[in-house]
């Protein structure tokens, strides 16, 4: 399987293999955007720019579905101004314990 990867090959494997790594992820995610719901100021812009671009990698990741030998997601001046909006435009999410 690693020489798979080494001579640039996606198998399955390695599909399924990321395709839970970036659930997990995602998961991971959903549970800490309450950090960046309660942190304010510069710290909490940063969050939530950090917070929106992770996503935004996750989102890429799933569509290429999960192949990142033909294309690695990454993020460009465009992503920016995707994301700068949506950190402006943050809403806290409602507890739901």
């Amino acid at each position: 399987m690693e020489a798979d990867l080494a001579a640039g090959r996606m198998t399955p494997e390695w599909r399924r293999a990321l395709a839970s790594a970036a659930a997990r992820t995602r998961l991971l995610f959903d549970e800490g955007r309450a950090v960046c719901d309660g942190v304010d100021g510069r710290l909490g812009v940063e969050l939530r720019a950090t917070w929106l671009g992770g996503v935004r990698i996750l989102d890429r990741l799933e569509a290429s579905r999960f192949d990142v030998i033909a294309r690695r997601p990454t993020l460009g001046v465009l992503d920016a101004l995707w994301i700068a909006p949506r950190v402006v435009a943050w809403r806290p999410t409602l507890d739901r314990s």
